[in-house]
């Protein structure tokens, strides 16, 4: 169709006219026998690949080079991950090794769900949209490339908000990609909290990695490389005694009763008497509960010397108020505080041994240990840890 239309009719069919507009044609709508606008029927979108050609105007040479701040973390963390594109497997190797001690070796295996694949054995996938598949590896390093065309770089960028309970950060991240075999070559992630540091200045992190990729036969790896290793014994890293502070814990798995569900042990460490970044605590451990990986409770353990350096006044380590309960232990004594959090009934507790003060806390979240009855079963189950 094609014509003229008043703006009085255009008004009350204005659905109408742009269901019957064809490809090319043209309405005129006109006000007082004036033309003032006119209705064009658009054809089908042409989608043409290399249209962000030459959007990357510049690169440094050194982009992915390290961070002079980050330099000696990056000397002691490598990873390596394995990836086994026929059934989905992905292996990742981390090694991290701290000044004089051996390196620590830890291997998980992790299985991406298969996608949808067409007859050539090609994972389905919009490569408008890099949707249609729930591998998100090969969301990135197959399908989105497709939005370029002959470029000397891709990059895939995502920006949004990390949530937290009490606070929520932004983020910026970047994925650089081989044209060619759209393989990773560098990532960056920046990261920007909503608070300051101690001068107020905004609080920043940035991130970068560089990636190397070889392609090996899978038949020149072992049978079982993808199969799986054994779960990590989540104590290893724990020793009796740290600098002359005992360290507590509940034991592999702990159960309170009274309702209450036990708790299994996720991970534990201890570190070196380390001061380059003030006095700090000795042992760490974490507690899951029913959802795997994910903590529900844990302990920061401190000497009596660096608890002495911590808990002055306005340091925000020792909790403000007076405790809601005070637990005298064999070896020891307890006192529990309830926090101000508007958000849900939260604890945490302080427990003082000769030669140890273990702080008790969740983790920012409500869960099953978030009561009063919870944190007292805990506080009286803590115990020294034995070498077993």
């Amino acid at each position: 169709m094609s014509g003229t239309i008043t703006l009085e009719e255009a008004q009350s069919h204005l659905k109408e006219l742009i269901d019957r507009l064809a490809p090319g044609e043209e309405v005129v709508i006109t006000e007082n026998e004036r033309a003032v606008a006119k209705l064009v029927g658009e054809g089908p979108v042409e989608r043409k690949l290399g249209t962000l050609k030459g959007t990357v105007r510049y690169m440094a040479p050194d982009f992915d080079a390290p961070l002079d701040d980050f330099k000696e973390y990056m000397e002691r963390y490598a990873e390596q991950l394995w990836f086994f594109e026929e059934d989905g497997a992905v292996r990742i190797e981390t090694w991290r090794k701290a000044e004089d001690e051996e390196a620590e070796k830890s291997i998980r295996i992790v299985r991406e769900k298969t996608a949808e694949r067409d007859e050539t054995g090609r994972p389905t996938a919009d490569p408008l949209t890099c949707r249609g598949t729930d591998s998100a590896l090969l969301t990135q390093l197959v399908r989105c490339g497709n939005y370029l065309e002959e470029s000397t770089t891709i990059v895939l960028y995502s920006e949004g908000d990390l949530p937290s309970h009490d606070w929520t950060a932004a983020f910026k991240a970047w994925l650089y990609l081989d044209p060619a075999s759209y393989l990773p070559v560098a990532a960056r992630l920046w990261e920007g909290a909503p608070f300051g540091d101690e001068d107020g200045a905004p609080l920043e992190l940035e991130f970068s990695y560089r990636y190397e990729h070889e392609f090996v036969d899978r038949d020149s790896l072992s049978t079982d490389f993808f199969v799986g290793t054994p779960e990590p014994d989540p104590a290893a890293n724990l020793v009796p005694e740290v600098g002359g502070m005992r360290v507590y814990w509940l034991g592999r798995r702990f159960d309170p009763g009274g309702g209450l569900p036990s708790v299994t042990l996720m991970g534990a460490g201890t570190t070196k008497d380390d001061q380059r970044y003030g006095p700090t605590y000795r042992a760490s451990i974490e507690y899951e509960g029913g959802t795997r990986n994910y903590p529900v409770i844990g302990f920061q353990e401190y000497s009596l010397d660096t608890w002495k350096q911590l808990a002055r006044p306005g340091t925000g380590f020792v909790p403000e108020g007076t405790p809601v309960q005070q637990i005298v232990l064999p070896d020891g004594r307890a006192d529990v505080f309830r926090t101000d959090d508007p958000d849900y009934e939260r604890y945490r507790a302080l427990v003082y041994f000769e030669t140890t003060v273990v702080m008790v806390g969740d983790f920012d979240e409500p869960n099953s240990y978030s009561s009063l009855a919870a944190f007292v079963a805990v506080v009286k189950a803590l115990r020294p840890y034995e070498d077993e």
